[in-house]
């Protein structure tokens, strides 16, 4: 049975129509400041353009406004296309458009045209500033969605995503450093309609079932932001009573010349407990590489497509799950893994580099003793890495066997990433005579 997801907030498949409409939509940057209450607001049309120097895109058509206690809904109207649902026309009603607020919510209700179905995503924060000097501030969230899979003859089938939560954060600066640090607990659960087989005494025929997945979530974050040499490191872990793993991403930049620099990454994970019936349902395994939509148990990805036909969705990987490119059989483990990945600009002002990586993981084969796995090649990756993509030249032998006999060309070897995080701050210009 193939399963897939269409887009939503924060996982996604997607093409989309009115790309800068989507981009100015999406800006979830964490609002917190300590303003007036909440309050009803009366309807105000939009009298004139924005401003030519303010340097942002702004498409909002009209919107809700309380001047006296600063607060706004915006609506935008937008037009989606996925390869699950086709056109799917919808609207954004959010307050989060870089303002701080008590009270943030983004409300996402689109069509499906192909299901004849509403689908939809929401989010709804509280935030609180603190006098405490180690924590700042603080958030109490809820989110929810809801979206449709690929049919089965015909038969439509849903999955459906809620999160509930609280995040701590920090942010300290001296000079022109910037030191971030956040913290975040959250309950998440999501159930996905699927299709089994049964025997019925004669012969086996489809049937609808269900399938569902509980997990609390911790997420530990610092970052800090230098002009020449930022970096970053993220830990998370994902804990129920049938499951328990963590994992860490560490990140640095050395940004020599205005387009080039010199990156390095490293991850380490493994699995502290996993029970066979976990396992059975959900292939949640850790990989050196960046993993794709098969491992993304929880939704957190934003793809083009899942489990679709073609081959070319299957190249892309979620961002900040590893660190190796190459798309492979081998690597995706049960128990635990480490890699370590460097790359540099080529020295012209292109985003082109050069790439070398390698993991360790243990060989199922061989009982689980640890082999190595490398690679390298050319990644096209513009220095605030909006986007990668890399053309393997390498592999180490068995990596390369196990290519070979799951790939019929080389560009189905191509990996790409999109690190829509980074693309949902993009400034937009604006016209100017």
């Amino acid at each position: 049975m193939k399963l897939g997801m269409p887009f939503t907030n924060c996982s996604l498949r997607i093409k989309i129509i009115f790309i800068s409409l989507l981009f100015a939509a999406f800006p979830i940057t964490e609002c917190f400041a300590q303003l007036s209450p909440f309050q009803p607001h009366t309807l105000a049309f939009r009298q004139s353009p924005p401003k030519e120097n303010t340097g942002f895109f702004d498409p909002v058509l009209y919107h809700f406004r309380d001047q006296k206690n600063r607060t706004e809904t915006f609506l935008y109207p937008l037009i989606i296309w996925s390869e699950n649902n086709r056109f799917m026309p919808g609207i954004l009603v959010t307050n989060c458009i870089g303002l701080q607020h008590k009270f943030d919510y983004q409300l996402f209700s689109m069509y499906s045209s192909k299901f004849e179905s509403m689908t939809g995503s929401g989010k709804m924060t509280i935030n609180h500033v603190l006098s405490k000097e180690k924590i700042e501030r603080s958030s109490i969230f809820v989110e929810a969605k809801s979206y449709f899979l690929p049919d089965y003859e015909g038969t439509s089938l849903r999955f459906y995503q809620w999160e509930a939560g609280f995040r701590l954060g920090t942010t300290h600066k001296s000079d022109s450093t910037e030191t971030q640090k956040h913290f975040e607990l959250k309950f998440h659960q999501n159930g996905t309609q699927t299709i089994v087989y049964e025997n019925n005494g004669t012969t086996y025929e489809p049937n609808q079932s269900y399938k569902m997945l509980k997990a609390i979530r911790a997420k530990w974050r610092l970052e800090r932001i230098k002009p020449e040499r930022p970096f970053s490191v993220t830990v998370k872990g994902d804990f129920w009573s049938n499951f328990g793993r963590i994992y860490a991403m560490y990140e640095y930049d050395n940004l020599y010349a205005k387009h080039r620099s010199f990156t390095f990454k490293s991850f380490a994970g493994g699995f502290l407990y996993s029970q066979s019936k976990f396992i059975n349902q959900f292939d949640a395994r850790l990989n050196p590489a960046s993993i794709g939509y098969q491992q993304d148990v929880f939704y957190d990805g934003l793809f083009f497509g899942r489990n679709s036909e073609e081959r070319f969705y299957n190249q892309q990987g979620l961002s900040e799950t590893g660190c190796m490119y190459t798309i492979s059989a081998l690597g995706k483990t049960w128990d635990w893994t480490v890699a370590a990945s460097t790359s540099i600009s080529l020295p012209f002002d292109l985003p082109i580099r050069l790439y070398l990586s390698g993991g360790i993981v243990p060989d199922a084969l061989n009982s689980n003793k640890p082999f190595l796995m490398t690679e390298g090649g050319i990644l096209i990756m513009p220095v605030k890495k909006y986007f990668e993509i890399a053309f393997p030249i390498f592999t180490d032998s068995r990596t390369r066997e196990s290519i070979q006999l799951n790939t019929s060309s080389y560009l189905q070897k191509i990996r790409f990433i999109v690190n829509f995080d980074r693309i949902k701050n993009l400034k937009w210009p604006s016209k100017r005579k």
